[in-house]
């Protein structure tokens, strides 16, 4: 962001991605595991969103309840973790918050967050309340200057389920939100909705695709 402002670009132009998700690597040596380590590939797929190298914010949740080590970068202003020979890169409330400070102090555009379903919807993986991380955003910035994405995963639903509006979703994340991509289809891990074709059973919060009963 420094780089396009340093070259011309108007701060009322420039919007900040905010991701709700981390990246994650095999350590080539377990006890070499601050930033910059060196690493032998993407960590494993997470239960959830079944991507090498990639968690949702609420897959990385448990891992740091399984145990995982979190640590503070003071220079990125971020955390990470590590367990054994996996190392996790990602954002929290704090780094967020911090984010969001930042973007305001330099009278930026706002935050562009992705996705909305990365986020701990349900709010029980991580025991911060739900949406977790977007909530920060707009406590701090207000909800005018918050635009929401939705993730690949939600394509793969059914246009039935795609447009279903979760109350808990309107109530905790979009409310007062001006600018929604899309209306979000909210995932539960025992969500059930009749459609002209049967019954469709979403058995995690973010499925590849969704199963016919």
């Amino acid at each position: 962001m420094n780089y396009w402002l340093s070259n011309g670009a108007p701060a009322s132009k420039l919007i900040v991605g905010v991701p709700t998700y981390g990246h994650t690597f095999m350590l080539s040596n377990p006890s070499n595991n601050g930033i910059g380590a060196p690493t032998s590939g993407n960590g494993p797929a997470g239960p959830y969103t079944r991507q090498a190298g990639f968690l949702a914010y609420y897959e990385i949740c448990t891992f740091l309840k399984n145990g995982a080590t979190e640590n503070w970068s003071s220079a990125e202003e971020v955390p990470y973790a590590y367990q054994g020979n996996e190392w996790f890169g990602y954002d929290n409330v704090k780094s967020v918050t911090l984010k969001a400070q930042w973007l305001m102090k330099n009278n930026l555009a706002g935050a562009m967050v992705w996705a909305i379903d990365l986020d701990d919807f349900t709010g029980t993986f991580c025991n911060q309340g739900k949406f977790p991380l977007i909530t920060a955003l707009k406590t701090t910035l207000g909800a005018a200057q918050l635009l929401l994405f939705l993730s690949p995963q939600s394509q793969q639903l059914l246009p039935q389920q795609r447009h279903l509006v979760v109350a808990a979703v309107e109530a905790e994340a979009l409310e007062e939100v001006d600018s929604v991509q899309e209306k979000p289809a909210v995932f539960t891990q025992l969500l059930e909705t009749k459609t002209p074709s049967g019954t469709v059973s979403m058995e995690s919060p973010i499925s590849n695709t969704a199963r016919l009963a």
